[in-house]
């Protein structure tokens, strides 16, 4: 029974259309475990389109601060995912 679940979740993983589904919640559970929890209070992850992540900050200061950061953040992320599902920008707003 379980290797039918696990087939079904690869086929469904693999499927271009709801590809970015699965690295989003993966983007999810990265921001989670390795960004700093203030950091995580004062953010929001809202989606991602083109291998862009868009996420909202609670400030226009955390915006400011975050495009700073922003270079280190997209490591961590990038580190965390497979090689194919790297993302390329996030767009702070």
């Amino acid at each position: 029974m379980f290797r039918r679940i696990n087939s079904a979740l690869e086929t469904l993983e693999t499927n271009p259309r709801l590809k970015k589904y699965f690295i989003y919640d993966k983007i999810q559970k990265i921001w989670k475990e390795h960004v700093d929890e203030v950091i995580q209070s004062n953010t929001q992850i809202l989606h991602l389109n083109n291998d862009v992540v868009t996420i909202k900050t609670s400030a226009p200061t955390w915006k400011t601060e975050l495009g700073f950061q922003k270079s280190k953040l997209i490591l961590i992320i990038n580190k965390h995912l497979d090689s194919k599902q790297k993302i390329k920008d996030i767009k702070f707003i």
